[in-house]
Formats: C-alpha cells, sequence, structure tokens
C-alpha cells in the first residue's frame, strides 16, 4: 500500500523539445528500472458513477476533485502487441485527489479480480479491511453509491529519476528489473517503489523528483477486461495529435534550480491536460466514433 504526496505539474511539448529534453534530463537524472529497455504501457481503468460525477467535477476545475481508477502497468512486447489483462493480472486500486494544484494519490495493490469484486460486490479484500487506503475507498464506493467502468486511458511512459540517487540503467538494473518481472502475469508489474541505491545496494525510498514522459495516448469505454487493449486495438481512439508527448514534472517540494532552467531553455510551459478530462470530452462528443471534442464543449459538457 502506497501514499504519494507531491506537486505536479504537465507540458505538452513536440517530440523535438522531448528529445533535447531528454538528452539534456541525462546529466542529471536517469531512467527508472521499468524505463530501461524502452517505456512501458500504462493503461488506467476509471470508474466512474453512472451520471460520470467524478470525470464532470473534474472538468469544473474546483479547489477539491478526485478519481477512482485501476491501473495495470506493462511491459511492451518486443513486437508491440498489447499485454493481455486478465482477472489475476496485477493492478493498483487508486483514489487520486487534488487539492489546490497539489497531487495526493493512495493506492492498494491487487489483481484485477480482486478490485472488480471489490468495487461491484463489496468483497473484502484479504481481510485486509483494516487498512485506512481500503476504507477510504469502501467509503468511496458507498458515498457515490456504486462505481464502474467509465474510460480506459492508455499511453506509452518513459519515467526518470535522480540520477546518482535513484535507480539507473545499469546492467544490474536490467537484471532487477527482470527479476521484478518474474513476479508478474502476461507482462504486468507491480512497479511498487523507486529503488535507492547505497553503498551496500539497493534500498527502498520515496521519489523525491520524478519526470515522466507519455506518448501514443490513446482512449476507449471503459470494460474490466480491457478488451480495447487486448482483444480488440481497434476500439482504442487516439487521444492526442500525432507527435504530441505530456511530459510532467512530479516534485515532492519545490523544483531544483537546474531543471527551472532547462525547462526556460526549451521554451517547456505549464499547460492544463488531463488524459481521462479529454478522453471524456472525445466519448461525449462522439459516442459512435473516435472524432475529438472541440474545446468549446467544455462547459456544456462539465455543466
Amino acid at each position: 500500500m502506497d501514499t504519494f504526496e507531491r506537486n505536479e505539474k504537465k507540458y505538452r511539448i513536440d517530440q523535438a523539445t522531448m528529445d533535447g529534453l531528454r538528452e539534456a534530463l541525462s546529466q542529471h537524472m536517469a531512467k527508472d528500472l521499468y524505463s530501461a529497455h524502452g517505456p512501458s504501457r500504462v493503461t488506467s481503468l476509471y470508474l466512474d458513477t453512472p451520471s460520470s460525477l467524478l470525470l464532470r467535477r473534474s472538468l469544473e476545475k474546483p479547489p477539491f476533485k478526485e478519481k477512482t481508477r485501476i491501473r495495470v502497468y506493462g511491459i511492451v512486447p518486443p513486437s508491440g502487441d498489447p499485454f493481455e489483462a486478465v482477472s489475476d493480472t496485477p493492478c493498483y486500486l487508486e483514489i487520486k485527489r487534488k487539492v489546490k494544484g497539489r497531487g495526493y494519490k493512495r493506492r492498494v495493490a491487487l489483481t484485477l479480480g480482486e478490485a472488480r469484486a471489490f468495487i461491484e460486490q463489496g468483497v473484502d479484500i484479504q481481510r485486509r479491511n483494516e487498512s485506512q487506503i481500503i476504507r477510504e475507498l469502501a467509503w468511496q464506493r458507498e458515498f457515490y453509491g456504486g462505481l464502474e467502468p467509465s474510460l480506459i486511458v492508455s499511453c506509452l511512459r518513459e519515467a526518470w529519476s535522480v540520477k546518482g540517487k535513484f535507480s539507473s540503467i545499469s546492467a544490474d538494473s536490467g537484471k532487477m528489473a527482470r527479476t521484478d518481472a518474474t513476479r508478474a502475469k502476461n507482462g504486468c508489474v507491480f512497479p511498487e517503489r523507486s529503488l535507492e541505491c547505497s553503498s551496500g545496494g539497493l534500498r527502498e525510498g520515496g521519489d523525491a523528483l520524478r519526470v515522466t514522459f507519455d506518448t501514443d495516448l490513446r482512449w476507449a469505454a471503459g470494460t474490466w477486461d480491457f478488451a480495447p487493449f487486448t482483444r480488440n486495438p481497434s476500439l482504442a481512439c487516439t487521444l492526442a495529435e500525432p507527435g504530441l508527448c505530456i511530459m510532467e514534472v512530479k516534485a515532492a517540494g519545490a523544483m531544483p534550480l537546474w531543471l527551472v532552467e532547462l525547462l526556460d531553455r526549451f521554451e517547456a510551459y505549464p499547460s492544463s491536460f488531463s488524459k481521462a478530462g479529454t478522453a471524456f470530452m472525445n466519448a461525449r462528443a462522439s459516442r459512435d466514433g473516435c472524432r475529438p471534442a472541440k474545446r468549446s464543449t467544455f462547459r456544456r459538457l462539465a455543466g
């Protein structure tokens, strides 16, 4: 079970800017274990009420907002085929909240079968109801009168952590990633926590600074079996224009000066972009296809 509290800022950048930033970041940071051999796929199933209350509230940009989702981390096979999501696939059941711009994430590691049974039937999660996070999830489920699959959002993610302090892309790190992968089912893993280097080897530690690059953004209607990303890729729609990358900087405290100067050099400026919110607008604007929503529909859909 994990809890995160951090400042999060997103940036819309193109391929050339991403390439330049990655090269410059390599002086201070390194790819984490799960990006050592290329980006890995991150797929999130957003749960909502039948009236899409959580996503509609999020679009209104209130001081406090929250989402509930099931997140699956998959290692992309060499062929590029999507991973298979089945009932025993490892996942995280998460509550993600934002309070006045600061992000809070609470999550518990489960399988898809456990998560579905908990959400749909209130089944006790392996007698772990003593957990505060489980109690919060149960309260949220009851408060909103039940939750159901709403949208699936997926991307290829490359993650970077502080160089010399967090996991690097050494041969040993690659070996560690492969060792972790042996616990996985059908190409999915639990990247449960970062590994911080010390004189005695690797030890567990938190991410004080993390930069992620998300590309190949896609969305689809929500299903428990993740069908648009497992059995029928034609059901998945493009979420952003070709070549767009969503870079996100996640910091426990203030952003270091070297990173501020780096972002200024590449003219990368914060930009609001919600993957789930954009997918929701697209879905409501075109219920039978993948046509993106016009920005003018924002207020109508949020209201």
